[in-house]
């Protein structure tokens, strides 16, 4: 599913430029994102804790970034943050890891040379990936051809909505010919399910499988620049 993400992300970006392109991008903004964001773990923990595991925390340090580009006060592009935590267990090792991708849809609230106020909504999609690895790993090729039990790789994914605010402090010109500036920004946003999650194991669907998702409010800080360019006829 972080695949899917990574690709819908990806296609977005593309289209935006496109769309943005014919209506002579005035304007382009973005840059690194990183923040806490509260998850819905509880279930998964539940398992985890059964089968021997030490948890994992609900609050997640994300890493992402985010790219706009905008006519007028309309903005369009998009963002991608994710995270990663590693536990131990009494046979093997978990590593959970995330990731999200959305097209972005925002809107200037506010404008001042100083500061500016966007509110924002996307829509996307993110998933969740549970890595076992055991504590006496077999290290013989030959013995994993004849029994390939190296660990176990668990993945879910589910199409994800959000909305949120974004309010950034402008800095002085850094480039006076491109009009460019240094911005740093807080963001927050809440992110929803739009379906439930799925898990599987490599093609498969796993039964069975705890409920976690993405729901939660996160705040980050956004650092990044904003560059105002003359049209192009």
């Amino acid at each position: 599913m972080k695949r899917f993400a990574a690709v819908f992300l990806g296609v977005s970006l593309v289209l935006t430029g496109f769309a943005l392109g014919a209506e002579k991008v005035q304007e382009g903004h973005g840059g690194l994102l990183i923040g806490v964001a509260n998850r819905n773990l509880e279930s998964l923990n539940a398992r985890m804790r059964a089968g021997g595991y030490e948890t994992f925390p609900s609050t997640a340090l994300m890493f992402g970034g985010w790219g706009w580009g905008s006519k007028g006060k309309w903005m369009l592009g998009g963002s991608g943050s994710g995270f990663w935590k590693r536990v131990g267990g009494q046979v093997a090792d978990a590593t959970l890891s995330g990731g999200m991708g959305f097209f972005e849809l925002g809107y200037r609230l506010e404008s001042s040379r100083a500061s500016q106020v966007i509110g924002f909504a996307g829509l996307g999609g993110g998933g969740y990936t549970l890595k076992l690895v055991p504590h006496e790993l077999e290290q013989d090729f030959d013995n994993i051809l004849r029994s390939p039990r190296t660990g176990s790789q668990l993945g879910s994914g589910q199409v994800l909505g959000k909305v949120g605010l974004q309010l950034d402090w402008i800095g002085p010109k850094i480039d006076k010919e491109k009009r460019t500036n240094l911005t740093v920004g807080v963001r927050l946003e809440y992110v929803f399910g739009i379906t439930s999650p799925a898990w599987n194991v490599e093609t498969s669907e796993l039964h069975n499988a705890p409920d976690v998702s993405f729901n939660g409010f996160s705040l980050t800080l956004a650092v990044g620049f904003r560059g105002i360019q003359k049209s192009c006829d």
